[in-house]
C-alpha cells in the first residue's frame, strides 16, 4: 500500500536551461524581455501544444524562441517533444520513503529563492484578511480542509464557506498583489497563472474558483 500519490507535470528542460542561461530566473521574465506571449511559450514548454506544424514546419512562435536562445532544434526538442503531449500531467503513487527522496533533491538556487520570495508574499497577503476570511482561506489551502470541515468550524453552511472563500481571494486578487506575485515568478512555480495548489482546493488568480472535495487522502508536491 502505497502512503501518498504524487503529481508531476512535464516541462522542457532543455528550453528552460537555454532560458537559464540567458539569465533570466523565469518564463515570465524571459516573455516580458521579448515582449512573446506567456501562454504561447508555456504551452510549448509543457508539451501541450506540438512545436511543429501538420506540414512538419516549425511553428512562428518556436522559431521565435529557439532564435532568441541561439539554439538548434535538436538541442531544444527530444524526438518525442516534437510530437507533443496529450497528456502533460500525472499522477503516481509513492511511498513516504520514495517521496522524502523526490523531495530532498537539491533545487537550483533561483528556485528556492523564488518560492521563499512567493511562499512570503501569500502569507502576508492571506494575513492581511479579516479574520474570517483568513480562517477560510488557511484552511481550504494551507490546512486542506473541505468546505464542510470549514463550516463545522464556522458553523456555516459549505455554500457560506465557498462564498467567503470566493470573496477572500477577490481582495487578494488587486494588481498590484498579482503584478508582484508574477515579478517573483509564480506563474512558472505555480503553473501558468495558479495562485496556489493543494490536493482539495484550487486558487486561481485569473480562472475559475475550483473546489474539490474528494480524494481527501492525496498530496501534491
Amino acid at each position: 500500500m502505497s502512503d501518498y500519490r504524487v503529481r508531476v507535470t512535464i516541462r522542457n528542460n532543455r528550453i528552460l536551461k537555454a532560458i537559464e542561461a540567458k539569465g533570466f530566473s523565469s518564463v515570465q521574465k524571459f516573455c516580458d524581455q521579448y515582449k512573446l506571449n506567456y501562454p504561447g511559450v508555456n504551452s510549448i514548454i509543457n508539451g501541450s501544444r506540438e512545436p511543429l506544424s501538420e506540414k512538419g514546419e516549425l511553428k512562428e512562435l518556436v522559431k521565435e524562441i529557439l532564435d532568441i536562445l541561439d539554439i538548434s532544434l535538436d538541442k531544444a526538442f527530444t524526438e518525442k517533444q516534437l510530437k507533443g503531449f496529450k497528456k502533460n500531467s500525472f499522477t503516481i503513487e509513492a511511498k513516504e520513503s520514495q517521496l522524502m527522496q523526490i523531495a530532498e533533491i537539491k533545487k537550483p538556487l533561483e528556485i528556492s529563492l523564488m518560492e521563499k520570495d512567493i511562499r512570503t508574499l501569500i502569507d502576508t497577503y492571506v494575513y492581511s484578511l479579516p479574520e474570517k476570511y483568513k480562517v477560510v482561506v488557511k484552511g481550504l489551502i494551507y490546512e486542506n480542509r473541505t468546505l464542510e470541515d470549514s463550516g463545522t468550524e464556522l458553523n456555516v453552511t459549505r455554500e457560506r464557506i465557498r462564498q467567503i472563500f470566493k470573496r477572500a481571494v477577490l481582495r487578494l486578487r488587486t494588481s498590484e498583489n498579482f503584478e508582484k506575485l508574477i515579478e517573483s515568478g509564480a506563474r512558472d512555480l505555480f503553473e501558468n497563472t495558479s495562485f496556489i495548489k493543494s490536493p482539495e482546493n484550487n486558487v486561481n488568480l485569473k480562472g475559475e474558483f475550483k473546489l474539490r472535495e474528494e480524494n481527501k487522502n492525496e498530496a501534491a508536491i
